[in-house]
């Protein structure tokens, strides 16, 4: 059987179609290098106002008081080169009028071919 050979794949374009809410970010750092769409519409943000900056420079205000726990989980997978699933939090989000959430997050570390992390996925499950 002859292996096909596969097209180049265009990682950011992929990320803006996958169902859920996701975004891609550096290590290190932690600049947001793509995203999915359902997390932009669960964030009300657009892309352009995010790529290239930091998650913690993004995210809604009713999470920043939380940043802490989300650099000791990103700590957490670039240690252990393991994911990590961070506790359950409440968010508030304004759309007209707020609405009360709950998202759980969790950070997978995505490893290059000499094993070393190359992009954190960052999910995020609305577990209301």
């Amino acid at each position: 059987m002859e292996k096909t050979v596969l097209p180049q794949v265009d990682f950011q374009y992929l990320v803006e179609f996958l169902p859920d809410f996701y975004v891609i970010l550096l290590p290190n750092s932690y600049e947001i290098v793509a995203a999915s769409n359902g997390y932009l519409a669960a964030t009300t943000t657009k892309r352009e106002s995010i790529l290239g900056f930091t998650l913690f420079d993004v995210l809604p205000e009713s999470l920043k008081m939380r940043t802490s726990d989300l650099k000791d989980s990103f700590d957490i997978v670039m240690k252990t080169k393991a994911a990590d699933t961070m506790a359950v939090r409440k968010y508030d989000k304004e759309k007209g009028a707020f609405i009360q959430g709950y998202w759980k997050a969790l950070n997978t570390p995505i490893l290059n071919e000499n094993g070393e992390i190359a992009f954190i996925m960052h999910s995020i499950e609305d577990v209301r």
